[in-house]
């Protein structure tokens, strides 16, 4: 909820303040631990207290904003939607659940399929990939409400309009950066990493390649989930991931990590083109109505 509360009033500062104050006191913590020689329960425990008061800090960001907009007694508002909420929150977590392959087996099955060098390989590979990650992150975090905004309105055509403009910045950037990394990468990687790492450039400008596509797209994800495909969502992903899987052992057991990466490409163009398949058949639905009536 105060996530909710920061992101519709933009207040997108206070959440790099609050990332910085809880990795800060995760740091302390974890040194002090380390100092008295407190052993596993006292780095558990730094960061248990860490991660329990950065979401109390950012609890407190948000009643702030909440507050300076004049919604201080919000919490004495009666809810008469309450259904809608919980059916929401529930779906969406869900959406977190199924998303977990994409996010942490695929490093588990690389070390399987492939070798222990080849897990350190592709872990560099995701790194250097963060740059893109991160902005496309933070462009979710802002967009979502806006799209909301539109949606709430009944201007899906101008919802798409924003995206396309947004989506179309995205891909300048991933290309530039993807492009970067090719040109850079065979002598950059060894310089920084060693060359062990840079043994495998094609997996990784394929994957920087697929990486700019799926990050200049991201926009399409908030607006899917502003339209109210939320179910919708869930399957696609259901579906997407699970194809995702049982191609990642096939062509990572034949291909190795080139294997890897191509099952990275099916899974987000599994997962972007019915979402896109979807919007476009509601504008054109939305754009019927007027006609109809």
């Amino acid at each position: 909820m105060p996530t909710a509360a920061l992101r519709l009033f933009e207040r997108f500062r206070l959440f790099s303040v609050q990332k910085a104050a809880a990795a800060a006191m995760k740091l302390v913590g974890v040194a002090l631990a380390a100092h008295l020689d407190a052993g596993l329960e006292g780095f558990v425990l730094a960061y248990l207290v860490a991660a329990v008061t950065g979401r109390i800090l950012l609890v407190v960001f948000g009643w702030q904003v909440l507050a300076r907009n004049g919604l201080a007694g919000f919490w004495r508002v009666r809810v008469s939607s309450w259904s809608e909420i919980t059916r929401f929150s529930v779906w969406t977590n869900v959406i977190t659940t199924v998303s977990l392959p994409i996010k942490y087996f695929d490093t588990l099955l690389v070390g399987k399929l492939v070798s222990l060098e080849g897990v350190a390989v592709y872990k560099i590979i995701k790194q250097v990939s963060l740059v893109m990650t991160m902005v496309s992150d933070s462009v979710y975090q802002v967009i979502y409400p806006r799209m909301a905004g539109f949606l709430a309105r009944r201007e899906l055509r101008e919802a798409l309009g924003e995206a396309r403009r947004v989506g179309a910045l995205l891909l300048a950037f991933t290309a530039t950066a993807s492009l970067l990394v090719a040109l850079t990468g065979p002598w950059l990687i060894p310089l920084v990493f060693g060359a062990e790492f840079a043994r495998d450039l094609l997996s990784l400008n394929l994957f920087m390649f697929l990486r700019a596509i799926s990050c200049a797209f991201v926009v399409v994800h908030p607006l899917f989930l502003a339209s109210g495909f939320v179910k919708h969502e869930v399957g696609i992903l259901l579906v997407a991931n699970s194809l995702y899987l049982a191609l990642l052992w096939l062509l990572g057991t034949h291909l190795g990590l080139l294997g890897v990466v191509l099952a990275y490409g099916f899974q987000f163009s599994a997962v972007l083109g019915p979402k896109c398949w979807i919007l476009r058949a509601e504008l054109r639905k939305s754009a019927q109505q007027p006609a109809a009536a």
